[in-house]
């Protein structure tokens, strides 16, 4: 069953989405046994290399939005601040090895994101200051989303039985220099592969941006595509 979500809200408001989202996904589960229900909540705002304007000043006061809303429906919340690449993957393998499955498992992201290729990474604190059009430098240091989505669908591991992976990372790539920006520098991220028992939910469509700094009562919209 293909379920497109799209939902058009103030972006002061859009955390309160999430819960009665993932309400509506779980409720997609057939009548096999209820497994756990497990959430890993990443919000980094802080970039040791980036410039002062490239810092995300509400991606922590999200995050912790996120997690309340998380354990209100019962889910076992592991919430991590500015994680370096290295601390991420020690994280995300100890979530990884925790899932049963009969889970449910929930993904947030808050901080910056980038497209390379056609292909999504997700930032880590220590991200270096790559110089421009070092892509593949860039693809080792990043945090491939491809490869997070492909961990909890495929290989020996157990898998859960769904996962919502949620990306506050739709932003201006913060490694490219103004002066290098045209109509075709890409943004925002690229459009997420279909995969089943994944859904993916975004702050912007694919090739668009979110801003970090917004009007309270300015239109938002949070799109997202889902598989089961």
């Amino acid at each position: 069953m293909h379920l497109p979500l799209k939902v058009d809200i103030c972006r002061a408001k859009w955390i309160h989405v999430i819960a009665p989202l993932l309400i509506v996904i779980t409720s997609q589960v057939s009548e096999a046994a209820e497994g756990k229900r497990v959430a890993f909540v990443v919000r980094i705002g802080t970039y040791d290399n980036l410039a002062a304007d490239k810092q995300l000043r509400n991606a922590v006061n999200d995050a912790d939005g996120v997690s309340s809303k998380l354990t209100e429906i019962g889910f076992q919340v592991t919430k991590a601040s500015n994680l370096t690449r290295s601390a991420f993957n020690a994280k995300w393998q100890n979530v990884l090895d925790s899932l049963g499955k009969d889970d449910t498992f929930a993904l947030f992201f808050s901080g910056h994101g980038v497209q390379i290729d056609g292909q999504n990474y997700l930032l880590p604190r220590d991200i270096p200051f790559i110089e421009y059009g070092r892509q593949a430098q860039l693809t080792r240091e990043a945090i491939s989303l491809n490869e997070i989505l492909t961990e909890l669908t495929s290989g020996d591991r157990t898998h859960p039985k769904q996962a919502v992976v949620i990306l506050d990372a739709c932003r201006d790539n913060p490694l490219i220099p103004p002066g290098y920006k045209s109509v075709s520098t890409p943004r925002g991220l690229a459009k997420v592969p279909e995969s089943d028992g994944i859904f993916v939910l975004s702050s912007a469509a694919s090739n668009r941006t979110a801003l970090d700094r917004l009007s309270t009562n300015g239109p938002g919209k949070f799109y997202g595509v889902g598989y089961v």
